[in-house]
């Protein structure tokens, strides 16, 4: 019977299950999924029943940087670092997988410095990989009103390889505003989203950064208003790899 059917039209179970499962009848059944938070080792013959399995990867998303003291009349404030790269495959063709499928799951930025460090690249085997995100950096003030934007915290040239790729968000300008008015005259940037996980939020000056959220999450900004000390940037979220067991 062709698809599509109407409801009064009775289906035999052979043609059920073509209907669901495709002409052949070999559909794939879920049974269970692994989380790779840390790096490690997939084993296909750990599963002998295995036929398909579907890989997604996090990147790590980047860090912001440190907030440097400032003197009288300064303001700095740090842009949010960017939401690290996704990548997923289906993958049918389990012979073809090698025996062992080296996982690899990177941290994210690391906080602190003139430029928040970008995020590291997770990846399954060569099959599947996706970059992490880029950190932020700083911007200052001497003595004058602005309101200043800068163009790192971004993602400019990620890298992926799978079958759907979602490159992480950019984190957030950071902005001064008010040099010389008070705490309150600089703010950081928020960080980028990821499709894991979340960008962090930016913090008022003075105040340093906040981590990225979940896996991939970009890190915040923090800022600095006048007459205040160095204060941190601070991590973006770890990259994760998940895959997804089908018979």
């Amino acid at each position: 019977m062709p698809y599509p059917w109407t409801s009064n039209d009775v289906l035999s179970a052979s043609e059920l299950n073509s209907a669901v499962l495709g002409s052949g009848g070999e559909g794939y059944s879920y049974v269970q999924t692994l989380y790779f938070t840390s790096s490690g080792t997939f084993t296909k013959a750990t599963y002998p029943w295995l036929r398909a399995i579907c890989v997604k990867v996090q990147g790590g998303g980047g860090a912001s940087c440190s907030v440097l003291l400032t003197a009288v009349g300064e303001s700095s404030a740090a842009s949010g670092g960017a939401g690290g790269t996704y990548a997923e495959s289906f993958i049918t063709n389990i012979a073809g997988l090698s025996a062992s499928e080296t996982v690899t799951v990177r941290a994210g930025g690391i906080g602190g410095g003139g430029t928040g460090g970008n995020g590291g690249t997770s990846s399954f085997g060569s099959l599947v990989s996706a970059s992490g995100g880029g950190g932020g950096i700083i911007i200052s003030s001497t003595g004058q009103n602005i309101s200043r934007i800068n163009t790192a915290g971004g993602n400019p040239n990620p890298t992926a390889t799978g079958d759907f790729v979602v490159v992480g968000g950019a984190g957030h300008y950071g902005h001064v505003l008010s040099p010389g008015y008070s705490t309150r005259s600089a703010v950081g940037g928020n960080g980028g989203d990821a499709k894991l996980g979340h960008g962090a939020r930016a913090q008022n000056a003075s105040a340093g950064g906040v981590a990225g959220a979940d896996y991939g999450g970009g890190a915040g900004g923090g800022a600095n208003g006048p007459s205040r000390s160095t204060v941190n940037g601070s991590n973006g979220g770890a990259g994760i790899v998940i895959v997804e067991l089908y018979a």
